[in-house]
C-alpha cells in the first residue's frame, strides 16, 4: 500500500472517531426561525409538535358551508395564544384571515366561508402564534372532509 493510500485511510480513520459524536447546538447559539414550519418541519418546535399541529375540514357555519381551520390540541392563555389563523394559496397570497382577540381562553379555530376557497388545487391553513411562529398545513381542497359533504 502507497503513502497517499495510507494516508487516506489514517484520515479517514480520524474524520469518523471526530464526527461519530452527535452535533449539540450551544445552549447560546442564536436560531433564525423558518418562514413557516408545519408537522414533519418543527425544527425547534419538535417538542409540540403535536399540540401545534392544524386540522382543516368542512362544516356548516351560520347556515352556510364553511371550511373549519383549527388547532384542537393547543393549550392557549392570555400568554400563548393565536394571533391570526387563515387560509393562503401556496404562493402566500391571503385568501381568508381572521384575527384572535388575546384573552383569558382565546379561540383556537375560525371559520371560513367555502365560496373564498378555490375550485382545486392546494391550499394552506395557517395559524400564526405569539410564541411558535407561523404553522402551516398544506391540503388538497378535493381531500377536505367534514360535516359538510
Amino acid at each position: 500500500m502507497g503513502r497517499i493510500q495510507l494516508s487516506a485511510i489514517a484520515s479517514a480513520i480520524v474524520l469518523f472517531m471526530v464526527c461519530k459524536g452527535e452535533y449539540k447546538r450551544p445552549e447560546n447559539e442564536h436560531i433564525t426561525p423558518q418562514r413557516e414550519y408545519s408537522v414533519g418541519n418543527a425544527r425547534e418546535w419538535e417538542p409540540l409538535e403535536k399540540q401545534l399541529e392544524i386540522q382543516v375540514r368542512k362544516s356548516i357555519h351560520a347556515g352556510k358551508p364553511a371550511l373549519l381551520v383549527e388547532v384542537p390540541n393547543a393549550k392557549v392563555d392570555e400568554s400563548t395564544y393565536i394571533e391570526k389563523i387563515g387560509v393562503m394559496t401556496m404562493g402566500g397570497k391571503e385568501l381568508a384571515v381572521t384575527e384572535i382577540q388575546r384573552e383569558r381562553n382565546p379561540l383556537t379555530y375560525a371559520y371560513f366561508d367555502w365560496q373564498l376557497i378555490p375550485w382545486s388545487g392546494k391550499i394552506k391553513a395557517f395559524v400564526k402564534w405569539n410564541k411558535y411562529d407561523l404553522w402551516v398545513k398544506e391540503t388538497d381542497v378535493k381531500d377536505i372532509r367534514g360535516n359538510a359533504q
